[in-house]
């Protein structure tokens, strides 16, 4: 009697160890393994690769740790996907205006012969590829910051049709020597708008620069403020070269430039219609845009009213 309970007693701890054991290897590998692969992928993170990922599983801090490391290597992904597409596009579109200054200055060191008016031709050229890359650099440390978020809105009152008039006498002096009409269509009050100012100012500017550059001499850029119930309505019209179907569907894209177009591609950064859409988004002011090939072209802004300036997580009204 007594070997027979001695028997069980050492069955029953022999199956326990047993049980121990298997449990004992399971919870090893349910918890090594996932720790084995977020090691493995933060590794390849560290040497550069962010093509990784985690199996998310566990419904533990384990699978927070692995969604972790999965968001951030698709976010570090795409910036370095970002930042090789810059490198390439701005290396590109560099090397024409760096190119005419460079020439256009050893012309001016090289002839001395030159009468005052052919210098202020190649001063002129200067100047003008000099402002293409100023442009280019703004809109690169713009984009950079929409791009890393750190550009948060700044909510204030902002004078609509004051901001407006600052924006048109920007381009005064380039529309007299274009012999275009710039002309602020504002055919009743418009009450001040809660809104960011500086990206309020970037969108209109680019917009207002987009159909300078697009409107040829005798031409005319009108830059209309209107209400509409709650809301103000900020359209930009021009009767320029207007738009090609084919190009229509791409003009907010990045570096896009027009294969249509009778402006240079030398012109700009391709950035300029890109960085509106990316601020309108961003305030969340719903917009369009018509166009016309050969007759021109219209885009409209609408600003919705706010009672105050909203808050993290308030719903806007």
């Amino acid at each position: 009697m007594l070997l027979g309970q001695t028997r069980t007693i050492l069955t029953i701890l022999l199956v326990s160890l047993l049980l121990t054991t298997l449990l004992s290897g399971l919870l090893a590998r349910t918890i090594v393994h996932p720790l084995s692969d977020i090691e493995h992928a933060s590794r390849q993170i560290a040497a550069g690769n962010f093509d990784v990922s985690v199996e998310e599983r566990g419904g533990d801090e384990l699978e927070s740790v692995a969604h972790a490391i999965n968001t951030m290597s698709r976010q570090l992904k795409r910036s370095d996907s970002f930042k090789n597409e810059i490198i390439s596009n701005v290396s590109h579109n560099l090397k024409t205006p760096i190119a005419a200054i460079l020439t256009y200055t050893e012309l001016l060191k090289s002839l001395n012969d030159l009468d005052a008016e052919r210098q202020r031709q190649f001063v002129d050229v200067i100047e003008q590829r000099a402002q293409t890359l100023e442009g280019m650099v703004k809109s690169l440390i713009q984009l950079s910051k929409l791009q890393t978020g750190s550009d948060h809105i700044r909510w204030e009152v902002v004078d609509l049709e004051e901001l407006c008039r600052e924006q048109l006498l920007t381009f005064e002096v380039l529309a007299d020597k274009k012999g275009l009409q710039l002309v602020l269509h504002c055919p009743e009050e418009i009450p001040a708008v809660i809104s960011d100012y500086e990206k309020l100012s970037t969108v209109i500017g680019n917009l207002l620069s987009n159909a300078v550059k697009h409107t040829g001499t005798g031409g005319r850029v009108e830059l209309s403020l209107a209400r509409e119930g709650r809301a103000t309505l900020v359209t930009v019209s021009d009767n320029g070269e207007g738009i090609h179907p084919d190009d229509l569907p791409h003009i907010w894209e990045r570096f896009y430039k027009s294969p249509h177009s009778r402006i240079s591609k030398s012109e700009g950064s391709g950035l300029g219609m890109h960085i509106v859409k990316t601020l309108l988004l961003l305030l969340e002011y719903p917009h369009d845009i018509v166009s016309t090939e050969g007759e021109g072209t219209t885009v409209m802004v609408t600003i919705p009213d706010l009672d105050h300036p909203p808050v993290a997580g308030e719903e806007r009204r």
